[in-house]
This record gives C-alpha cells, structure tokens and sequence, in this order.
C-alpha cells in the first residue's frame, strides 16, 4: 500500500511539475511580448526608419534580456527552469512575436488594402467609383505617402537595389531574392501576377536616361 502511494505522490508531483512549467512558459512569453511592445513606443532604434527592420531587432533584444532574466532564475535558492526550458521559451518568444509582428502591425504599416479600407472607413457614407479609387491609390497612397521613396530606401538598406547617377538598379542580391519569390510562388501555387507584370513592364534604356529617377526592375 505504501509503494502505492509513494509512486502516486511521485506521479502527482510530475505532473504538477509539468502544469507549473507550463504557466512559466505562458507567464515569461506574455512578459516579453508586453516588453516588446512596450519598446515599440520608445525612442530605441528609431534611426532605423524602416518599421519592419526596426521590430525584427526589437524581438531580438527582448529575447536576449528575457533570456538573461531566466538564466538568473535558473541561480539557487530559485532554479525553476531547466536549461533547455529557457532555450524553448526564448524560441517561443521569438517565434509567436514575429508571425504576429509580420501579420499584423506590418501590414497594417504597409499593406494597400489597409489603406484603401481606412480611406473608405474615413468617408463610410460615400459610394467610391473605380475611378476614385485608383487616384486614391495613385495620388494619397503613392504620392502623399512617398511609397515609392519608402521601399527605395528599404531596398538600399538591404542591398537589393544599388542608386546610380540618381537612378536604381537591381543587384545580385536582389536578383537572388526575386528567383526565391519566384520559387515560393510555384512551391505555394500563390498569385504571381505582380511578378509577371514586372516581368512584362517596359523602360527607357539606361543609355538615354543617365539621370533616371525610376526604379529599375
């Protein structure tokens, strides 16, 4: 009968065991989601003008000072977590904050769709003709919103595109980011339709416009 109870108390405490290192998953993941967030409202990285970039680093540093503040945990008297508990909640971390960044806040940052809809939303009692939306799109997303200037300026910092005599070119390494966005395209089967067009487009030559402010594709 004791043997019995002894390895019952030995199972109840393994999986109270298991429970509690569940909610310090939970716990320390939401810690340093709020942590997260909270650095987006700071001045921290704000010279890195592009948001994704700037969010991306932002969950890199917050891993790092969650992972710091669980190592210190691991310290006696408290050691609640194994080594590889910290490794996978840091892992978690960064992988749930980065589908959600991505999803949400950047597309809401750069998606046309978000801005028609909040254009439309903003004038919710107006019938909008086809025609008005393309100069919404043209005029207020294009060019008030410099969306052109914008991922220009993306492209440079990640050397995908090169500025010359005022102009653009792409590079090899933006040549090698457009075959794998081809590759995804026929691995998911997803709309390509921007790459074909792209494909398609036409452009002065660089001969008879060495001062080309178009973006060369």
């Amino acid at each position: 009968v004791e043997k019995v109870k002894s390895k019952e108390k030995k199972e109840m405490g393994k999986v109270l065991k298991a429970f509690l290192t569940v909610i310090w998953y939970i716990v320390f993941v939401l810690l340093g989601s709020v942590t997260f967030i909270l650095l987006l409202h700071t001045p921290l990285l704000k010279s890195m003008e592009v948001y994704m970039y700037r969010g991306t680093a932002l969950i890199i540093i917050t891993g790092i000072l969650l992972w710091t503040m669980l190592l210190l945990l691991r310290l006696k008297p408290l050691k609640i977590l194994d080594v590889k508990d910290t490794v996978c909640i840091v892992c978690f971390f960064c992988c749930i904050n980065m589908v959600v960044f991505t999803l949400f806040p950047v597309t809401v940052e750069r998606s046309v769709s978000v801005f028609l809809l909040s254009s439309m939303d903003a004038h919710d009692d107006h019938i909008y003709s086809k025609e008005e939306i393309e100069n919404l799109l043209e005029e207020d997303y294009i060019e008030k919103n410099n969306a052109v200037d914008k991922r220009a300026m993306e492209q440079l910092e990640t050397g995908s595109i090169e500025e010359i005599n005022g102009g653009y070119r792409i590079t090899e390494r933006g040549k090698f980011i457009v075959s794998m966005f081809k590759l995804c395209s026929e691995i998911y089967n997803c709309n390509s339709s921007s790459l074909q067009l792209a494909a398609e487009s036409e452009v002065e030559e660089e001969d008879d416009l060495p001062e080309a402010e178009v973006l060369k594709h």
